[in-house]
């Protein structure tokens, strides 16, 4: 089986085509440098020249804090990107598997949701999940398509910029304030 992965060369994306070798699949690891998800004309080429089975999309822009401060660029790579995935993977007939976030499940309510419920866009903890909402909207459009929502990842991966890293970092006495949806921690 050949799979591609968008975001192949990030954190979870290593993991995930390791897992696919142990498998004994044929794993192309698309990086940002070699396709970018938000240019069709370049995505086009990648896919046309490893022809997969699968498509696993990974591929987004993860980081919470720089999602809130370039909303343009997180809404082109998140949003726009998963489109153009979904697209591409829909004309050839490819199945996709779009992974998304459990933080749509978070509400201000405070309710439990059931993983059918219906979600709003109104409510919805940050602007990295908004743009993870919309995007599912496009990866349905793909009638072979799969959404798997993941909860937050940790580990050192192939190159650390989530919560090992800042912990790493506030060890070593690097203390910046971090700014969250409820308070500051500093």
């Amino acid at each position: 089986m050949k799979v591609a992965i968008t975001g192949g060369k990030g954190n979870l994306g290593g993991y995930v085509a390791a897992a696919f070798r142990d498998r004994e699949c044929q794993v192309f690891p698309f990086s940002h440098e070699y396709s970018r998800v938000e240019d069709p004309s370049i995505l086009r080429k990648a896919l046309d020249e490893c022809q997969p089975d699968v498509v696993i999309h990974l591929a987004a822009l993860t980081d919470l804090g720089l999602c809130e401060r370039e909303k343009e660029l997180a809404h082109l790579v998140n949003v726009v990107g998963t489109k153009n995935v979904s697209e591409q993977c829909a004309e050839r007939k490819i199945p996709v598997v779009f992974v998304s976030t459990y933080y749509l499940y978070a509400s201000n309510d405070g309710e439990p949701k059931q993983e059918d419920a219906v979600i709003e866009a109104e409510g919805l903890p940050n602007y990295y999940t908004t743009t993870k909402h919309e995007a599912e909207y496009f990866a349905r459009q793909n009638d072979l398509h799969y959404i798997v929502r993941l909860g937050s990842l940790y580990g050192s991966g192939l190159e650390d910029k989530k919560i090992i890293g800042f912990i790493c970092s506030k060890l070593r006495g690097n203390f910046e304030t971090v700014h969250s949806r409820h308070h500051d921690i500093e």
